[in-house]
């Protein structure tokens, strides 16, 4: 559980629900009598999920070769560091829940489109190259990027495609909200890690631009995603978004006030139970404000 990190796991999961409410709002998808759409929801949350669990134990053991995680470390236990798994052993789970992901989107994109498949393998590519080999992405600080891509805009819009066959305006800048609130949580992480970070060369965007800046930079992210959340639609529903900047500022408050080392811990809780009420408050904002459908004699049907 260390290694999984189920606390980041919002990040996977959340825009795939965004992304099933932008399907089933204003179709004939949300009361369908048949199972089968709904299997292909929890499997596209068997591959975010399991491309997130994936990508954090990928790191788990990359961090520890390359002297990232040390003894210094400020955040979680890391159970390579710690000696808690193998190497071997953790290198074994990564490749276990990267192939049920696989596993799961192969079946999705059999029966929507084989156009998935390209975002999706680059997703497992990057997945694995997010801290592997001499120019991974997170050691040429480059992770808020991968991260706003795959577990924003690709998990959520692409969860409303393989379910409707079609790319939507709505679920697209959805995702750009469920990305940066993703992003939120690799940059409060980033921030924590500067210290241990730089010394090994790992230069994620947070060492680049230097601790005020990234602080600064973390509080625009979180307010992005509450404008494009809004701005998603449907209006004036979507502002019930608005309902989370209690938690919001749970987690940039202390931010912006300095908060360093094991006091941001907190903060990536915050992050995380902000991505999940988010969420949730989006969906059901989408699925009671979107117009219902009119099909001739047989009424209405959302």
């Amino acid at each position: 559980m260390l290694g999984i990190r189920p606390k980041t796991l919002s990040a996977g999961a959340m825009p795939v629900v965004v992304g099933a409410a932008c399907a089933a709002a204003g179709s004939t998808y949300l009361y369908a009598t048949s199972e089968f759409e709904w299997v292909r929801v929890a499997a596209a949350l068997v591959v975010g999920v399991g491309i997130q669990i994936g990508t954090n134990l990928v790191n788990d053991v990359a961090d520890h070769f390359k002297g990232a995680d040390t003894h210094e470390r400020m955040g979680p236990p890391r159970v390579t560091n710690l000696g808690l798994l193998s190497p071997k052993a953790v290198i074994v789970g990564a490749l276990l829940s990267f192939g049920v992901a696989a596993l799961a989107g192969l079946w999705l994109a059999s029966v929507s489109s084989w156009m998935v498949l390209i975002p999706g393998a680059a997703a497992l590519a990057c997945g694995v190259l997010y801290t592997v080999g001499p120019v991974s992405i997170a050691y040429l600080g480059l992770g808020e990027m991968f991260v706003l891509g795959f577990f924003g805009v690709f998990a959520t819009a692409g969860t409303t495609f393989v379910l409707t066959e079609r790319w939507t305006t709505r679920s697209l800048v959805a995702g750009v909200a469920m990305g940066l609130l993703a992003t939120g949580i690799l940059e409060a992480n980033n921030i924590r890690d500067i210290p241990t970070d730089a010394p090994v060369g790992k230069k994620t965007l947070a060492v680049r631009m230097g601790d005020r800046n990234a602080r600064r930079f973390y509080s625009v992210v979180i307010a992005a995603a509450f404008v494009a959340g809004i701005l998603a639609g449907p209006l004036p529903w979507t502002s019930l978004v608005l309902l989370c900047a209690p938690i919001a500022w749970k987690a940039v408050g202390p931010v912006l006030r300095g908060a360093a080392g094991r006091e941001l811990i907190p903060v990536l809780q915050m992050n995380s139970l902000l991505e999940v009420a988010f969420g949730a408050l989006f969906a059901f904002a989408v699925l009671v404000g979107t117009e219902p459908i009119t099909l001739g004699t047989s009424g209405v049907i959302r």
